[in-house]
């Protein structure tokens, strides 16, 4: 159930609610079983060429003990932060498989991360279309990526002419 799952109650039941009549009306009532808090054990990453286990564990912000609840959006934020940094070193086309197991009668949850880092992509080609009045070599230089190197998301987006120009910056 979403409401004591959010706070560790991981294994939590709800049973059928009861309703009887009263005086002053409906009463139902609803048997909740919360079971065990759970609380985050091992979290170990998988596969990583890129980064040790210290700065992975650094990147998504967890640490073992605390609440299993918070390390579900701990997680997912973490992996966004991961899809990020990795597209900067032209991984592009990455996978993560989280594997958690529960141990039920010590109410801990370990994590393991598994990278799948697949290739490193880099620029073939970069054309520019459109401008009259801008030499095509002078466009290059305002790119902060350049023919021949590992694609980075970072770098097209601090590049001046990625994006068009809007007005308000």
């Amino acid at each position: 159930m979403r409401v004591y799952g959010r706070p560790g109650y991981l294994l939590s039941e709800v049973g059928d609610p009861r309703l009887e009549r009263s005086k002053t009306g409906l009463i139902a009532t609803i048997p909740v079983k919360e079971g065990r808090l759970f609380r985050l054990g091992r979290v170990r990453f998988e596969n990583s060429t890129l980064f040790s286990q210290e700065q992975l564990l650094e990147i998504f912000g967890v640490k073992g003990g605390e609440i299993a609840a918070s390390f579900g959006t701990k997680s997912r934020e973490g992996i966004e932060r991961l899809k990020r940094i990795y597209s900067n070193y032209g991984y592009l086309n990455w996978t993560i498989i989280v594997k958690t197991d529960m141990k039920d009668d010590e109410g801990i949850v370990d994590c393991t991360f598994r990278l799948e880092e697949g290739p490193v992509f880099s620029v073939r080609r970069i054309n520019f279309s459109g401008s009259t009045k801008t030499n095509e070599q002078v466009l290059r230089t305002q790119f902060l990526i350049g023919e021949g190197q590992v694609f980075s998301w970072g770098f097209l987006d601090e590049s001046p002419f990625a994006r068009p120009p809007t007005g308000f910056d």
